[in-house]
């Protein structure tokens, strides 16, 4: 399709008139909520999508509510069979047959510019005692989805669409009467379809796609009456594919895609696939082979995704959520894995991209930092889905522990050699913060993370014990790197971009769990430094040990937002050099300061501003430490570009003479 069509295209159906939709957090978004109340309040979702300008598709599906060994069934929404141009009444259900359904007593949806709302009371999507809910918001966009509706002829005919690319794969469903429900997808051609409510692989007709291709502006539908029945009508979701050129306008850059339509092939062993990116969403199905009567798998990152953790439902069934049976489904940087399936099967695919991919702009959008004080959950409160977590009791004795939503329940503390152990207390699925339990444990303080470009990024990685390169999405390149092995005890292995000066920082580490001074050695790094896209592990079992599973933090530097850097301290000095700045090019002061000096032994200072980085003394934890915090020392102060830090007498452990990292975050 030319550049002129496709920014026509952009225009008219979802981009806002102005080409500026360009991320991918804009046109899909996965939220989950719950209701254990018997009387639940009206649910409003807030997640950016403009449902009411845009239009799009709403999949909703009870995670966890099952009576007489049923669950609920899944509940699809659209703009295109709305009741007004603001609210819908009528649904689909992806796991029967059954036509549009009239959910308008209880149910009725409304469209917003930023999401969407809707009534209590259904036990679909938002009953009383009816637990856990996922929210899957699809708008409408070129590059990414379209959803169009067509009466029927009874004879071949083709249907326009808007999604300015050609079309990875298609659902078509009969709107007034009971039929199957009918999938292309591009991986299998146009002679062969699936159901979607129904677990049998890949089946053979020309009369459902006409024997035709799809194009960049129409489809064809054959006479079949799963689509194309005189006189009634049908509904139709187009995915895009982001091999094809046309798809690839997201990004800063916009020349990135969202969504990737393809097919990969299992048998013992592991099945790995390449999208370009790292996904939130997938959806999977078997079409030939030894078991192709696989389900509609369904998983997504903020239910379980995870290294080793993860959950899924079936689109064609409406099973609770399950977790535990094969196949595994986990998230890599570029794309994910199934694990041991045990049989060699044919599956096709559809992957939406992991979010945000905008360069965040507020850091109380990425970094949050609450007491756990709450009488329900999520323990921590963020006003962000957290993707790490680092936690501990902060008046007495206690260990650090370090959780990742890709880890899903696994956890490790930063002051040993131990490995990952697994927390029924590192629970993921919050918008609004991270971890359940403890409740009423104010003593218990959480300092949250959000993955985002620029800012910080989370790798899951397995060793080989050669040197190799692993993929990241920080977007830059990282100038702090926290590693460890998660199944074997070995150090936290630590790279900073200032180690040794700046000089070949990459030949240098530090262990987060010791106060030790740098070491040097090729075999952490591979004497390497990262770049934008990659970065690489020696031979060292710290980094790269044969067989084991690793995880990495990547850290950088992003203005207003954080800042990794290094400073020489003036050892007290005289006059106003008692008081020693640190600029971070911050408007309001850091809120987080993580200091360890690396020319001499030290240990790993953390100052935060919920504690009290203020005119006072100011409470510090060691973070390679398991001692309460020290609450009767005064080494900081506010100050709006950064911080300051104190001589105390010329015997500050943060500013004696000599050399000093530290990791800021406004």
């Amino acid at each position: 399709m030319d550049p002129n069509t496709l920014k026509a295209l952009q225009g008219a159906a979802g981009a806002g008139g102005d080409d500026t939709t360009k991320y991918v957090e804009e046109v899909f978004s996965t939220d989950v909520y719950s209701n254990p109340a018997a009387a639940p309040s009206p649910r409003t979702v807030t997640n950016g999508i403009n449902f009411l300008e845009e239009g799009g598709l709403l999949w909703v599906k009870n995670r966890s509510y099952e009576s007489g060994g049923s669950g609920r069934s899944h509940v699809l929404y659209s703009t295109a069979n709305s009741a007004t141009s603001s609210t819908s009444t009528h649904i689909l259900s992806s796991n029967n047959f059954l036509g549009l359904q009239d959910y308008s007593t209880n149910a009725t949806l409304t469209w917003k510019t930023d999401g969407w709302s809707v009534p209590s009371g259904d036990g679909d999507v938002n009953g009383g005692y009816f637990g856990d809910y996922a929210a899957w918001s699809f708008r409408k966009a070129p590059g990414f989805f379209d959803v169009v509706t067509y009466p029927g002829t009874g004879s071949a005919k083709t249907v326009a669409h808007n999604l300015g690319c050609v079309p990875g794969m298609i659902i078509v469903k009969a709107l007034d009467v009971d039929e199957a429900w009918a999938v292309y997808h591009k991986s299998t051609g146009n002679t062969i379809y699936f159901s979607l409510s129904e677990a049998t692989g890949e089946q053979t007709s020309t009369l459902r796609w006409n024997d035709t291709s799809p194009t960049d502006t129409v489809f064809t539908i054959g006479t079949d009456p799963n689509v194309n029945q005189d006189t009634k009508d049908y509904v139709a979701y187009l995915f895009a594919d982001g091999d094809d050129t046309d798809a690839q306008i997201f990004g800063d850059d916009e020349d990135e895609a969202i969504i990737k339509c393809g097919t990969f092939t299992t048998s013992s062993s592991k099945a790995s696939v390449n999208l370009g990116f790292e996904p939130q969403w997938v959806m999977f199905k078997g079409s030939s082979g030894t078991s192709p009567g696989n389900g509609w798998e369904i998983y997504n990152s903020m239910t379980g995704l995870a290294n080793g953790s993860y959950t899924r439902v079936s689109a064609n069934s409406n099973a609770v959520e399950v977790s535990g049976a094969i196949p595994v489904c986990t998230a890599t940087a570029t794309g994910f894995e199934i694990e041991n399936t045990n049989n060699t099967t044919n599956f096709i695919y559809i992957a939406i991209r992991r979010g945000p991919m905008k360069t965040p702009e507020d850091a109380t959008k990425v970094f949050a930092i609450d007491a756990g004080g709450n009488t329900d959950n999520p323990l921590f409160d963020a006003p962000f889905p957290v993707d790490c977590l680092l936690e501990r009791i902060i008046a007495s004795t206690s260990v650090w522990t370090m959780s990742s939503r890709l880890t899903g329940d696994g956890v490790m503390n930063t002051d040993g050699y131990t490995t990952e152990s697994n927390a029924t207390s590192a629970v993921w699925d919050h918008m609004d913060g991270a971890w359940n339990g403890w409740n009423g444990s104010s003593n218990r303080n959480g300092w949250m993370f959000r993955r985002a470009p620029g800012f910080m990024d989370v790798v899951c990685y397995e060793g080989t014990g050669s040197a190799k390169t692993e993929a990241h999405n920080l977007g830059v390149v990282p100038e702090m790197m926290i590693v460890k092995c998660r199944d074997a005890a070995e150090p936290w292995c630590v790279y900073h971009k200032d180690l040794n000066g700046g000089t070949n920082a990459e030949h240098y580490n530090l262990k987060l769990n010791y106060e030790h001074d740098i070491s040097e050695g090729s075999s952490r790094w591979n004497d390497t430094a990262p770049d934008a896209s990659v970065f690489t592990v020696g031979t060292s079992d710290h980094t790269n040990k044969n067989t084991k599973n690793y995880i990495a933090y990547l850290f950088a530097t992003l203005p207003g937002i954080s800042k990794v850097g290094t400073y020489t301290g003036n050892g007290g000095g005289v006059g106003n050099n008692q008081l020693f700045s640190v600029d971070c090019g911050f408007t309001a002061g850091a809120r987080f300061v993580l200091i360890k000096r690396y020319d001499d032994d030290g240990d790993w200072y953390v100052f935060d501003t919920t504690r009290g980085i203020n005119y006072g003394d100011d409470p510090y934890l060691l973070m390679n430490e398991d001692d309460a915090e020290v609450t009767t020392e005064d080494y900081v102060k506010p100050w709006n570009s950064g911080f300051y830090v104190l001589p105390d007498g010329g015997n500050s452990p943060i500013n004696t003479t000599g050399d000093y990292i530290y990791l800021a975050i406004a």
